[in-house]
C-alpha cells in the first residue's frame, strides 16, 4: 500500500474521530476518494489497537468499518454517483443512533494522544516510517494548542487595537456558537429517535445540522483570515498557538543541517521508539525496544524519581551508576552506530518522562567516542559521555515543530542587552558572584538588573523584556507536579511563613517543602510566561532549581514546562536545569558559559564546553581561572575562600554529574 495513501487514510480516521457528532457523513463526502477497501484495512488495524488499550472509541470505529463495508457493497451493486452520495449519507445517519451510543468527541489530550499513538503503531506495522514520525509530531502540535486554549493568549508585537478587538469578538462568537450547537445536539440525542432500539436514518436532521453549522464554519474562516492577514506578518508564531498543523518528514529533515542528526524518542503503550533523522536519509531510521527493556525503563524511572523526591542524598550518590544503567536500557551505543560518523551535532527530542533526564550526559563506550572522534587531536576522556562525541554540541527541542518555529525566527545576532534577576530570596550566596561576573560581558548602559528586594513581579513587564537580548534568572524555581501551569520562578516577597492568609483563589498559596507558603501572585508562573514578549531575546537562562522539569505524568508533557513557556513567548534558546542544583558549582559553570558566549560560540556549544570544563577542572586550575575574572575584589575573595575549602587532591572537585549535567540547551 502506498505510504501517501496510508497517511491519507489515517488523516481521514482522525477527522472522523474528532468531528462533532452528526458531521461524520459530511467528512466522508469531502474525502470520498479515500473511501475504499484500503480505508477499511487501515481502520480495522487502528480499531484493533484502540480495543487493546480499552478505549471506548474502538467500538465506534469497528461499527464504522462494518457500515462502510456494507455501503461499499451497495455501491458496487449500483455504481452511480447518486448512489455514492446516498451511501455516505446512510453512514452518517447510522452513526447518529438515538440510543446514546453515538461516538464521543475526543475532548481531552489523553484521548487525543491515544489516538495518535495508535496511528504511530499502525504506521510501524505497515513499515511506513515517515508517516509514523509525522503522527508523533502532530500529537505534540495538538498538545500545544489544547494547552494554550485555556489561556487568553494574544499576539505579540505592535498589533493594532482594532485587530485585537476583532480577534476578541470572533473568539467570543465562536465560543458562543459552539456552545449553542452542543446544546442543540444534546437535545436531539435526548429526544429519542427510535422504536424498540431500532435505528432510523433522519436524513433531514443531518442536513439541518450541516446547515446550522455553516455559521460556525464562517466564523472560524473569518478568524483564520484575520490571523493570516493582520497578525501573522507581525507575530509569525501566533498561528502555531491557535490551530493544529502537521509537519512533514521533508520539513523535519530540513532541520538537520550539514553534519547534524536528530534523535527523537517516542513512547507507545508497551515499547520505546527512537527515530534517527539525518540530511541523507530518505526515511527515518527506526529502532524499537523490546517489551522487557520498556518495562526496565519504567522501573528505572520510578526508582530514580522516588529517590529524588524522598532521599536526595542517595539519589545524588547513585546518579553515575544509574545513568550507566539508563544508557544500557536505551541501547545508546547501538543507536549511535546508526548515526553517520561525520555528524558533529546532535539534537535530542525526548518524550514524556525522558524530558526529565540528562540524556546528554549518558555514558558511551570507548568505541562510540572513537567513532565520532577518529581524527580529533584531543585526548580521550576517561569516562566519555554523549557530550564528548559531538564537537559542535548536543542540544534539545520539545518537538520538531517548535524547533522549526525557533529556526524560522530571524537570526538574532545582537547580544548586548542584559535583563537579570539576582537572588530575590536572598539565600543564594554565590548567585551574587555569578550575576556580577556575568554583567561584565555587557556595557553598563545595557544592563537591567533587579537585585534582591527589587526583583518583584510588579517590576517585570514587557517594556523591559521586549528589548532584552539575554534574560538571566538567578533564583529559585518551583515545579507543581499536580498543576504544572502553576510552576514558577520565585521572586521577592513570594515566600511566606505559615499559615496561609485567607484567599478566594484556592491556587494562590502553595505549600513548599521547607514548610513555608509560596504566594504565586508574587511569582512568575508558567501561565504568566506564555504571555510574555521576548521578541528580541536570543537566550533565556534559568539558573534556578528544577526549571527544566516537565509534567511527566501527563502525555502533554512536551509543553508543560518553563523552558517551553519561554520558547512560545519568543526566545530562540532556553537553558534550564533538571534538578535542584548546587549554588557554588552553578555559579562557576554560568560564569564560564557566558565567557564562551562572548567568544562567539553558539548557545549549545558554549554550554557543552562549560559543562565539560567544570567536569574536568582541578582546584589549581580553578584558582588560576578565578584570578583572571573581572569582578569586584570582594566577590573574588569569596571565590578564593570557597576554593580553599575544596580538597586539592589533583582530582576534579566537580566531576560528579550532579554538578555539571543538570543544565541543557533547548531551542535554536
Amino acid at each position: 500500500m502506498d505510504e501517501n495513501r496510508v497517511r491519507a487514510y489515517l488523516n481521514l480516521i482522525q477527522l472522523l474521530l474528532s468531528c462533532p457528532s452528526g458531521e461524520e457523513g459530511n467528512v466522508l463526502q469531502e474525502h470520498s476518494e479515500f473511501v475504499d477497501s484500503g480505508l477499511i484495512e487501515v481502520m480495522q488495524e487502528v480499531a484493533s489497537r484502540m480495543a487493546a488499550d480499552g478505549e471506548q472509541n474502538a467500538g465506534f470505529l469497528q461499527q464504522l468499518v462494518g457500515q462502510i463495508s456494507q455501503a461499499l457493497a451497495q455501491e458496487m451493486q449500483g455504481g452511480d454517483a447518486h448512489r455514492n452520495s446516498a451511501y455516505l449519507q446512510l453512514i452518517n445517519a447510522l452513526l447518529n443512533c438515538p440510543n446514546g451510543e453515538e461516538p464521543q468527541i475526543l475532548q481531552d489530550n489523553l484521548e487525543w494522544n491515544k489516538l495518535y499513538r495508535n496511528m504511530v503503531e499502525v504506521c510501524l506495522e505497515l513499515k511506513k516510517y515517515t508517516a509514523a514520525i509525522e503522527y508523533a509530531e502532530r500529537s505534540k502540535a495538538r498538545n500545544l494548542v489544547e494547552l494554550l486554549a485555556t489561556r487568553d493568549i494574544y499576539p505579540k508585537g505592535d498589533i493594532p487595537e482594532t485587530v485585537l478587538n476583532e480577534l476578541s469578538r470572533l473568539r467570543r462568537e465562536i465560543d458562543s456558537e459552539q456552545r449553542r450547537l452542543d446544546i442543540e445536539q444534546t437535545n436531539r440525542n435526548n429526544n429519542g429517535r427510535t422504536i424498540s432500539g431500532e435505528r432510523s436514518l433522519q436524513i433531514g436532521n443531518i442536513q439541518s445540522i450541516i446547515r446550522e453549522r455553516s455559521h460556525l464554519t464562517q466564523l472560524r474562516q473569518q478568524l483564520n483570515e484575520l490571523i493570516a492577514r493582520d497578525i501573522k506578518p507581525i507575530d509569525p508564531d501566533f498561528a502555531l498557538t491557535q490551530e493544529v498543523k502537521g509537519i512533514s518528514y521533508s520539513e523535519i529533515q530540513s532541520l538537520t543541517a550539514e553534519n547534524t542528526a536528530i534523535l527523537q524518542w517516542y513512547i507507545t503503550s508497551d515499547r520505546l521508539l527512537a527515530f534517527i533523522i539525518t540530511p541523507e536519509s530518505p526515511t527515518p531510521t527506526v529502532w524499537q525496544s523490546s517489551k522487557a527493556d520498556f518495562k526496565a525503563l519504567e522501573n528505572w524511572f520510578n526508582e530514580y524519581l522516588k529517590d529524588y523526591q524522598e532521599n536526595k542524598t542517595q539519589w545524588q550518590q547513585s546518579l553515575a551508576s544509574r545513568l550507566q544503567s539508563l544508557g544500557d536500557i536505551l541501547h545508546l551505543n547501538d543507536l549511535l552506530e546508526r548515526v553517520p560518523k561525520q555528524c558533529s551535532q546532535l539534537i535530542l527530542i525526548p518524550h514524556r518522562f525522558l524530558h526529565l533526564l540528562p540524556l546528554h550526559a549518558l555514558p558511551v563506550s570507548r568505541e562510540a567516542w572513537q567513532r565520532f572522534n577518529s581524527e580529533t587531536p584531543s585526548p580521550e576522556p576517561t569516562n566519555p559521555c554523549l557530550l564528548d562525541c559531538f564537537k559542535q554540541s548536543v542540544r534539545y527541542a520539545p518537538s520538531c515543530q517548535l524547533l522549526q518555529q525557533a529556526q524560522k525566527r530571524r537570526k538574532r545576532h545582537n547580544f548586548t542587552q542584559l535583563f537579570a534577576v539576582q537572588n530575590p530570596t536572598k539565600d543564594l550566596e554565590f548567585t551574587d558572584v555569578e550575576v556580577q561576573a556575568i554583567r561584565q560581558n555587557f556595557q553598563p548602559e545595557n544592563q537591567d538588573i533587579l537585585i534582591q528586594n527589587n526583583a518583584k513581579k510588579s517590576a517585570i513587564d514587557d517594556s523591559r523584556l521586549r528589548i532584552a537580548h539575554c534574560a538571566h534568572f538567578s533564583c529559585h524555581g518551583y515545579f507543581n507536579f499536580q498543576q504544572p501551569l502553576l510552576s514558577a520562578l520565585l521572586l521577592a516577597d513570594s515566600e511566606l511563613l505559615p499559615p496561609a492568609p485567607a484567599e478566594s483563589n484556592p491556587n494562590r498559596y502553595q505549600p513548599l517543602q521547607n514548610g513555608n507558603i509560596l504566594d504565586l501572585d508574587k511569582c512568575l508562573t508558567l501561565a504568566d510566561i506564555f504571555a510574555l514578549d521576548f521578541r528580541e531575546c536570543r537566550l533565556v537562562v534559568l539558573s534556578a532549581c528544577e526549571t527544566g522539569i516537565s509534567d511527566f505524568q501527563s502525555i502533554r508533557d512536551e509543553y508543560i514546562s518553563l523552558p517551553s513557556g519561554f520558547l512560545v513567548a519568543g526566545s530562540s534558546s532556553v537553558v534550564p536545569t533538571l534538578w535542584a542544583v548546587n549554588d557554588v558549582s552553578t555559579s562557576l559553570l554560568m560564569i564560564e558559559f557566558y565567557q564562551n558566549l562572548k567568544a562567539g560560540l553558539s548557545v549549545a556549544l558554549a554550554l557543552n564546553k562549560a559543562q565539560l570544563w567544570l567536569r574536568d577542572v582541578t582546584v589549581e586550575k580553578l584558582q588560576q581561572w578565578t584570578s583572571k575574572l573581572s569582578i569586584r575584589p570582594s566577590l573574588k575573595e569569596d571565590l578564593y575562600d570557597m576554593l580553599d575549602h575544596l580538597e586539592s587532591t589533583g582530582e576534579p572537585p566537580f566531576r560528579s554529574h550532579y554538578h555539571w549535567a543538570a543544565f541543557c540547551a533547548t531551542g535554536q
